[in-house]
């Protein structure tokens, strides 16, 4: 289990009270929304109209009931043959009243819940920002879409956000997620794994965050039993730990909040059905996805320094046995050394680029890949790389197509 600093906990706990200024009542009071049917009582479906579904309840809990949320499905975004089918949502952006998400994966309900509750945090956090620029809903210069960070900068704020806008336990969950599965191929046993991550904080950081919010409520032990069932035991843990270290009082002072007796009480279940915004967003196209691709350097050199190194064992030994009485060593390691070096320098020469998506070979001038249709987005060293290539490219992609709008 990790420690937080000192350090650390007083900066999550000023952006915390920072929010809580202008109106402390979603945190002290607001509903904090667990991941169970009671909060999300539409039937999952896993396509557009679900994840779109799933968008406008976040939403509605964040306070941003009055905008229009419009969602894309990426062409590719199911994989029906995954074992561990993962979940990525992008913020693009909001446009007047209307929040963008891209989804770019689509996986379990679950995993939908929580990476679309840290965008949505990401959503109110720029509109927050654009509210303090010229009102609240500003719309935004001649109708464009203005976009979140590229880089991913908001992810913390929106984290500590998340809490205060009851999505506390949501961004506790999703903080770190082990999963494994595996299934039988013919004779073989497959097994995959995944370590994901939904928001911008560490689990220690998420776990302290919700403690400080269950002790300034002074949430009996049965509640906090209840709302921290779904996650796993450490995070439990982490969490009832770091209310045993909090004191109440100084947390009031903190946070400086009105006397208790004017808090309101927390919204009761069942939650209310979903509202349609007044308003609807402007048509768009939806565009076809384009599966980036990267060239990766695939030459001889490793080929040609083994067959240097054979020939020059070979040449070696034979020098060695008609010079075996003057310096058989050096006869015997030249050639090999000579050889080997010159097949891998000849044998850099040789190489070709290959398909990052196919290992297929790729021309010069190529600008897709002929085998499997990927657009080429650029050059990497290895193949470990193009997963994070890929993702740093979506993101330039986003941001240009915002800039454009």
């Amino acid at each position: 289990m990790g420690e937080l600093k000192d350090a650390e906990r007083d900066a999550l706990l000023e952006a915390l009270v920072a929010f809580t200024r202008d109106d402390p009542a979603p945190f002290v009071s607001g509903r904090i929304v667990e991941l169970t049917p009671d909060y999300f009582p539409e039937p999952w479906e896993r396509s557009e109209r679900g994840a779109l579904i799933v968008t406008r309840r976040l939403m509605n809990y964040a306070g941003l009931d009055r905008h229009i949320a419009e969602l894309v499905l990426d062409d590719e975004a199911i994989d029906e043959h995954a074992m561990l089918p993962m979940t990525q949502m992008d913020l693009a952006g909001i446009e007047g009243r209307v929040i963008h998400v891209t989804c770019v994966k689509l996986g379990r309900a679950e995993d939908t819940v929580l990476s679309l509750a840290h965008e949505v945090a990401r959503a109110a956090l720029l509109a927050r920002q654009l509210g303090r620029e010229d009102g609240p809903y500003r719309e935004s210069p001649a109708g464009g879409l203005r976009a979140p960070p590229v880089d991913g900068s908001d992810a913390v704020e929106a984290s500590v956000l998340a809490v205060y806008l009851g999505l506390g336990v949501l961004a506790a969950h999703g903080s770190h997620r082990y999963r494994q599965a595996g299934k039988i191929v013919g004779s073989m046993s497959v097994t995959e794994w995944q370590h994901v991550v939904y928001g911008g904080v560490s689990p220690e950081a998420a776990s302290y965050l919700l403690a400080v919010q269950f002790v300034v409520r002074d949430q009996p032990r049965g509640v906090v039993d209840a709302l921290l069932a779904p996650l796993d035991e450490e995070r439990r843990a982490q969490v009832r730990a770091e209310m045993a270290k909090l004191e109440r009082s100084a947390l009031l002072a903190a946070f400086e909040l009105p006397p208790e007796s004017t808090w309101a009480s927390a919204p009761t279940l069942p939650v209310p059905p979903l509202r349609e915004p007044t308003g609807r967003a402007p048509a768009r196209s939806k565009r076809k996805k384009e599966t980036p691709v990267f060239r990766i350097r695939s030459d001889y050199a490793s080929t040609y320094a083994f067959l240097g190194l054979i020939i020059g064992g070979v040449t070696g030994c034979a020098l060695n046995l008609n010079f075996l009485f003057r310096d058989p060593i050096w006869y015997s390691l030249s050639p090999m050394l000579v050889l080997t070096g010159g097949g891998w320098l000849l044998g850099r020469q040789k190489g070709n680029d290959e398909c990052s998506g196919c290992e297929r070979r790729l021309p010069d001038d190529a600008t897709h890949c002929a085998a499997c249709g990927g657009l080429v987005a650029g050059r990497i060293r290895t193949y470990r790389e193009r997963f994070d290539a890929a993702d740093r490219w979506r993101r330039e992609r986003a941001a240009e197509r915002a800039r454009t709008r």
